[in-house]
Order: C-alpha cells, then structure tokens, then sequence
C-alpha cells in the first residue's frame, strides 16, 4: 500500500514542484564528487519527473565547456524522444569517448567537418577548441533539425563566427535524396538511407517493414528503382513521413581551404555513411601534411559503424576498412560510448582512454559483424597503437 500511495502522490505533484525537484537534482548531478547514488537519481528524475512533465525545452551550459549554451529540444512526456537532448540536461556532456577525442586532436587553426551535425553539440564545442583562426563546417540534412542547429548557433555568437552551417545531405553523387523522418522523434531519427531507426527505436522502423515484406533481396535496396519505391511506400505510414532534400558530395560541399585544411572528418548520419565517404575522395586525399612538407596529411575520420546500415547500401565492415585502408588510413577504435545514461554514470573520473590501433576489421564485434551492434571508428594515416 505504502508504494502505491507514494506513486499516486507523485501523480499528483504540481508542474513546479515537479520542475523544481528536476533543477535541484541537476545541479547537484552536476557539482556533486560523489559518484554513489547518481544512477538512481538519473533514473529518477528520467522517470519520474521528466516523463510526468509535458513537452518543454531547455538551455543548459556544457559540462566541459561552461562558456557553450545548447537548446536542448523534446524534452518531457513518456517518449524520451531525444536522447542528446537528455543526456545534454542531465549531464551536460554526450558521447564521452567522442567528445575525449575531440578535445584531443583538434587544436587552434584546425578544421573540423561535421556530417550529421543534429543540433550543434559536437559543431560548438569544436568551435569553441579550434578557435577564431579554425573553422567549422556542420553539415546536417533534416530540414527540421537545421532550424534547430541555427538557434544553438544564434545561442553561441562568438563561436558561431567559425561555423559554416550547410543544408544538405551528403552523398555520392549530387541530386535530391529522400529524407526519412520518424513523425514522432525527428531530432535523432532521420536517413537518406532509407533504412529508418538509428539511435532511438521506433515502432516499426523501416529496416523491419523492409524486412517483413520480402524487400530486402540478396542486393539490398540500393540498386533498382522498384526497390526504392518499395522503400518509400512502407516509409509513408503512421511512423514515418518523408521529405525531399538536397544531395551533394562532400567534396562539392567545401571550399577549397577546408579541403586542404581538415583536421578532423566526422561521420554520424544513421546509415549513409558509405555514401558520404564515396563523394568525399579529394577530402580523404587532400588535406594538409603537418608543415606542408610533403608528410602524410594529418586529417583524420571518425565513422559510426554499423553492419546492418552498411548492407542496405551494399557494403560491409570489410569493404569500408579495405577501402580505408587503400588511401592510406589506418583503424583505431574509440572506447563505446553507452547511450544509456543510467548504464553510463557515474562519470569517470579520468577521461575515457584514447582510440586504440584495430589491425583487423573481424575484431570490431568479437569476430562476427552482429547487424545490430555499432562502433566509433578513427580512420588516421598515423601508424601507431594509440591516437593519443
């Protein structure tokens, strides 16, 4: 009886009281050194505050970088639509190992190409290392979440003085792509590869209505017009909604400068990242040596992997590393980043280890490409054990 009044109390708390507790315990998550009792209090507060508070927005200061302000956008109601935009509340940082990484190699001057920049997160606080000598260029295709991308930007002047904000997707080739949405969680669940859900589920995702009905052949979706079409009628639905959207190569993207100046490439776009890399080969060839004496070209890539993704554009976890691997680049493994905030806190206290050298590609899922499974992988012309 005791838990069922206690629930029914918590039903019945006002909205300010209920946004009050969520302030408190954010701070305190925030400034606290004790690390006990902090995944209780994420789930808490995921669980019994944010999902009883209707749909709401919120400016929040980095962890890290105090100095960046980020809208975080959806936040509130029982979907937990936006996990960035959670994490981002409740602990001021996203992806740990990426971020360590970040804060690592980019340096004053350095450019760093953000394909799948969302709503600014890793855009910002690139902004904020390279400095006003450095740039930016934060490539993002969801009409929706480019609107937002703009307001972080507004929200951050001075570092939004480095940053170049392009509106489109890209691809291999240039031409208008078809943008799948989920209606209900735009923010992280968008693809031109029509392969629906990324990060966050969705009920169904494209992949399984594909899969359902007998689409997916030996060759994937990616070759024949039927197949797309097949593609974009499933993805119609109650679920999913589409969109047209401007496709180019990344090479036709960037300036010159940026091309011989990238220090760093990251690539997160829920499954086109094959197509990105195809329409960037002067980029992964072109970019500055250390002093421009003739040395191996510093830029490095960071790319989200996944098998399943990688199929539906006729490739492989193989074929990305060989083809890598023929311009010179070499792997490394960034440490995973768990999107589950009460698996991933307490928060280390000493920054996640440096991405390690993967000599072979079958290591990166215990020897097996698992279609679900996915990893951050740097790609350097560096050849060493760490990237450190």
């Amino acid at each position: 009886m005791a838990v069922k009044d206690e629930a029914k109390a918590e039903r019945h708390l006002p909205i300010w009281l209920l946004r009050l507790l969520l302030s408190l315990i954010v701070r305190y998550l925030r400034v606290t050194p004790f690390r006990t009792g902090q995944r209780a209090l994420l789930r808490f507060c995921r669980w019994h505050l944010l999902s009883r508070l209707p749909p709401f927005s919120a400016i929040v200061p980095l962890r890290d970088a105090p100095s960046i302000s980020i809208q975080c956008f959806q936040l509130g109601s029982k979907n937990h639509a936006d996990i960035l935009s959670e994490w981002l509340l409740l602990t001021g940082t996203w992806q740990n190992a990426l971020t360590a990484y970040l804060q690592r190699a980019l340096l004053p001057g350095d450019t760093l190409v953000d394909v799948g920049a969302n709503t600014g997160y890793f855009s910002l606080l690139g902004a904020s290392l390279v400095g006003a000598t450095g740039s930016v260029v934060a490539v993002e295709a969801c009409p929706r979440t480019y609107e937002r991308l703009l307001a972080n930007l507004a929200l951050n002047p001075k570092l939004a003085a480095a940053v170049t904000p392009v509106h489109a997707a890209a691809t291999e080739i240039e031409g208008e792509l078809t943008l799948y949405q989920h209606r209900r969680e735009p923010l992280y669940n968008t693809t031109v590869a029509g392969a629906g859900a990324g990060g966050v589920a969705a009920a169904p995702d494209v992949w399984a209505l594909l899969q359902s009905s007998g689409a997916l052949g030996a060759a994937g979706v990616a070759g024949g017009a039927a197949a797309a079409a097949e593609v974009s009628r499933l993805a119609v639905s109650s679920v999913w909604q589409t969109t047209r959207v401007r496709g180019a190569p990344l090479d036709a993207l960037l300036s010159g400068a940026q091309l011989r100046k990238a220090r760093v490439l990251k690539v997160d776009v829920e499954g086109a990242e094959w197509a990105v890399l195809q329409g960037a080969r002067r980029l992964l060839s072109s970019a500055d040596d250390d002093g421009g004496g003739g040395g191996a070209p510093t830029l490095e890539v960071v790319v989200e992997v996944t098998p399943k993704w990688l199929a539906l554009q006729q490739s492989s976890v193989k074929r990305l590393f060989e083809h890598m691997r023929a311009l010179g680049y070499h792997a490394y493994l960034l440490p995973a980043d768990d999107y589950e905030i009460s698996v991933a806190l307490p928060m280390p206290r000493a920054p996640p280890p440096p991405p390690r050298r993967l000599r072979d590609a079958r290591r990166l899922f215990d020897g097996r490409e698992d279609a679900n499974r996915q990893a951050d992988v740097v790609f350097s012309r560096r050849d060493a054990e760490f990237l450190d």
